[in-house]
């Protein structure tokens, strides 16, 4: 009998331990979510930062490596604008683009010289982190475009060398991976945007007369297929910005061509290329070489009024009638043109490229 009662005894003192180990962690899972201290993050949370836009460089003589970023606000409105890491070297014309937490580039015209050099770094809502080197473009790169997919980088044209030279490689937490060539783009490949969309790459403008040829093609994790022509452009798309929504259309802004320097179309985007392009709402003041993005049904410009560099940053809602009014937003630090400004899971930038790189 009294071996019974020692048993039931222990049985007891072991409940209680119990007892008092689960009201323990309930505590402190109460006091974690009432706002004690927690365990940091062990990846990157994209919801914190697909509100910020990122801005890198410029062709002016002193600040060609300077960065910035802006919270974007529910109302479409630009928050104010804080400095955050320069780039190692100075950056004009380069190809950047945002994939999963990290900002890729590729090349650049910065201090008078193009180059194949590549960096990479990490976003957050506290800027821009580190720039790390990485792997080396095969050529000297320029005044082209790169857009990130499905955990690859695609390059397309230069302006240095083999115009219609294109190549990709695969991203990811160490950077950029192993280069290798793919389908050549058709035509003179510089002075261009190329956007990627929903696993299709659309490039708008050639870097010859009369310049106003697209074209498209698949993009896979075997490169780019083969590139097919497509509606023209309705203008000459001399150093214009195009950017792409997430319900598919793309929308294009300004030109540095002689004439129509202010005026923007947008267009549907399909897996049989781009439809027809329609004329909408212009730019407020003439411009090109610009970094234009889009954040949700806003699209925002910042930076070069047509050869000039320019401090004007303005945002207009998008629909599929076009883009809306224009309205002046809150004014970047320093002059700037030729430079790379997206957000997030999207490209858009002149020479950026973008589009959804989701998937």
């Amino acid at each position: 009998m009294s071996n019974k009662k020692a048993i039931s005894g222990s049985i007891g003192k072991m409940a209680l331990v119990t007892i008092i180990v689960i009201a323990i962690l309930g505590a402190v899972l109460y006091v974690t979510k009432s706002g004690g201290t927690k365990a940091p993050p062990t990846h990157v949370n994209q919801s914190q930062i697909n509100n910020y836009v990122y801005c890198i460089g410029t062709s002016g003589t002193t600040s060609e490596n300077q960065s910035y970023y802006a919270p974007l606000l529910d109302n479409g409105s630009v928050g104010a604008w804080q400095s955050t890491t320069p780039y190692p070297v100075g950056l004009t014309y380069a190809g950047c683009s945002i994939y999963q937490g990290n900002i890729y580039c590729v090349g650049t015209f910065g201090n008078g010289e193009h180059t194949n050099q590549t960096y990479y770094a990490p976003v957050s809502s506290s800027g821009i982190g580190q720039w790390k080197p990485s792997t080396p473009y095969p050529v000297s790169f320029y005044h082209s475009g790169c857009a990130a997919y499905n955990g690859f980088l695609y390059c397309v044209g230069t302006e240095s060398g083999a115009m219609t030279y294109t190549a990709y490689a695969s991203i990811g937490g160490s950077g950029i991976g192993t280069w290798q060539t793919t389908t050549g783009y058709p035509e003179m490949g510089h002075s261009i945007s190329c956007p990627i969309y929903n696993g299709t790459i659309y490039c708008i403008g050639v870097g010859n007369f009369p310049f106003i040829h697209s074209y498209y093609a698949n993009v896979t994790s075997s490169g780019i297929g083969v590139w097919i022509r497509t509606a023209d452009y309705p203008v000459q798309p001399v150093d214009t910005s195009c950017t792409v929504s997430k319900s598919g259309y793309i929308y294009c802004v300004g030109t540095r061509s002689t004439a129509n320097k202010n005026e923007s179309y947008y267009a549907q985007l399909t897996k049989q290329g781009i439809t027809t392009w329609h004329k909408t709402t212009g730019y407020p003041i003439p411009i090109a070489s610009n970094g234009c993005f889009i954040n949700g049904n806003y699209i925002y410009c910042a930076g070069s009024a047509n050869s000039n560099e320019s401090t004007s940053v303005y945002y207009a809602p998008i629909s599929s009638s076009g883009i809306g009014e224009w309205v002046q937003g809150t004014s970047y630090p320093i002059a700037f043109m030729n430079a790379y400004c997206a957000v997030p899971g999207y490209g858009g930038s002149l020479f950026g490229g973008g589009g959804p790189s989701t998937g």
